[in-house]
């Protein structure tokens, strides 16, 4: 599957473990000797919020699942007390 940089960012990451919105890509870190991605930047705070440079935190490219239309799945995330916070769970979703 071949994609630009531009339609991986601001798609929703989501830890498959817990199913937890972790936040929206910001920016994508490449081996410039290899010309790989090597990891995603993802921000915690809403898509398309350019104003300043968000807090971002890194995922390895290998922690990645699934790259979907409109989500990327990522695994091996460590938790983080913001992602609980919020309560957006999809597995909410689906329990009584």
């Amino acid at each position: 599957m071949n994609c630009c940089i531009d339609e991986i960012c601001n798609k929703t990451v989501i830890n498959i473990e817990n199913g937890c919105k972790v936040g929206y890509v910001y920016d994508v870190e490449a081996d410039m000797c290899s010309g790989q991605i090597s990891a995603l930047l993802v921000a915690g705070n809403e898509k398309g919020l350019m104003l300043r440079r968000p807090e971002c935190f890194r995922i390895s490219w290998c922690d990645i699942a699934v790259i979907g239309e409109e989500t990327i799945l990522v695994k091996n995330i460590p938790l983080q007390e913001n992602n609980h916070k919020s309560g957006k769970s999809i597995f909410g979703l689906f329990s009584k």
